[in-house]
């Protein structure tokens, strides 16, 4: 097979047809203008990669390349902009991460800057977040949301700035619908017309003020949450009252005398039992570091 070398310039004004290999030692240019194009019908089997950094794009406004299928990561220097549906493994944004239209990632997005740009319909489904920022732009409600729990974890508050904090607003039988309730829950009762939190097993008004008073009509679990519980007994009623927290005061008083009322704390520094017998019979109990102290008693009998 013979070889031919031109050593000037080749113009050809037609169409090469060649059935080898082509090597060109210099610069390769195709083309003149934009309504020329390139065609590849082969397979690219090198890396492409551009002669200086942080110069060149692939694609421009309005000439946008369609898919790109991906099987390791992608790593960008600056931002990241997807306009429609994007599935990755683990994606690295320098900078921002704008999303306008859905992300679906099944690995990690690591990012300074998440934003998402449209509106409320967006969706970011990733399985290991960690972002400086994640910014929502976009008309609407925007909605984070787990099949399970979600932990924020801070090493050292969450803060809530600018806007209010909204619980859950639930009805009393909502409230009683969730499922394995845990001490610390709290939302608002929409029946009632209050805060509630789960403390010992029982889920209770939150008032948040001195006024704060638990009424109960039976025998029960007299309160940590409020400051003032109003008994009300049915009978010969027993009551129970967990330890408390150090300084916490707790006034009880019967109001409707149906039968004695028998409290018993779990820790009491000066006796074992509480017993009224009498309409306004009451105790002032203060908790200290060796549990409940009487410090103020009228027609209770302490046992």
């Amino acid at each position: 097979m013979s070889t031919t070398k031109y050593k000037q310039d080749l113009d050809v004004t037609g169409n090469i047809t060649l059935s080898g290999n082509v090597t060109a030692d210099g610069n390769v240019i195709l083309g003149d203008a934009d309504t020329d194009s390139i065609t590849l019908n082969a397979d690219i089997t090198s890396n492409i990669v551009p002669d200086v950094t942080n110069t060149y794009d692939l694609g421009e406004t309005g000439k946008n390349w369609r898919d790109l299928f991906i099987s390791n990561d992608i790593t960008v220097g600056n931002n990241v902009v997807a306009l429609q549906v994007a599935t990755l493994g683990t994606l690295t944004a320098g900078t921002n991460l704008a999303v306008g239209g859905d992300a679906n990632i099944t690995g990690n997005v690591t990012a300074s800057n998440i934003t998402s740009t449209n509106a409320s319909a967006d969706t970011l489904t990733v399985v290991n977040l960690v972002a400086t920022n994640i910014n929502a732009t976009g008309a609407g409600t925007q909605t984070i949301s787990a099949g399970a729990n979600i932990e924020l974890d801070a090493t050292n508050r969450v803060l809530v700035t600018d806007t209010p904090f909204r619980l859950a607003n639930l009805t009393t039988v909502q409230r009683d619908a969730i499922t394995s309730p845990v001490n610390g829950d709290i939302i608002y009762n929409t029946t009632d017309n209050k805060f509630q939190g789960y403390a010992t097993s029982a889920w209770e008004d939150l008032q948040g003020s001195v006024n704060s008073v638990q009424q109960i009509s039976g025998p029960g679990a007299i309160s940590l949450a409020t400051p003032i519980t109003e008994i009300t007994t049915t009978g010969a009623d027993s009551y129970t009252l967990a330890d408390g927290v150090i300084g916490q005061t707790k006034i009880i008083i019967m109001i409707v005398d149906g039968g004695d009322a028998t409290i018993t704390p779990t820790t009491f520094a000066t006796g074992t039992t509480i017993t009224m017998a009498d309409v306004n019979d009451n105790i002032t109990l203060l908790y200290g570091a060796n549990g409940w102290v009487n410090t103020a008693n009228q027609g209770s009998i302490i046992a």
